[in-house]
């Protein structure tokens, strides 16, 4: 569902929040995990999950139905997440 992508250039994802079109940041301790969509233009969607500061999972979709998909696996795994002591940063 995701592709992987372990060595991203800051060009490569939006740095303007204004584009950001869902945002999700956990904390337990001294880590985190975000979950972000993100308007990428023309070029569809960006779709990110990161640990720590560190991209585990990142697509771009052009279709929105898969935005959908992403953005409903994305509330499970943080309902998962805050069931497990994690909280809203």
């Amino acid at each position: 569902m995701f592709t992987q992508a372990l060595h991203l250039e800051e060009t490569e994802w939006s740095t303007d929040p204004s584009l950001r079109m869902y945002t999700r940041l956990l904390q337990k301790a001294a880590h985190t995990r975000k979950f972000t969509i993100s308007s990428a233009s023309e070029s569809g969607w960006e779709v990110r999950d990161e640990h720590d500061s560190r991209v585990i999972r990142w697509a771009r979709y052009h279709d929105w139905h898969r935005v959908e998909r992403a953005k409903m696996s994305f509330a499970l795994e943080a309902a998962m997440l805050e069931e497990s002591g994690w909280n809203e940063a």
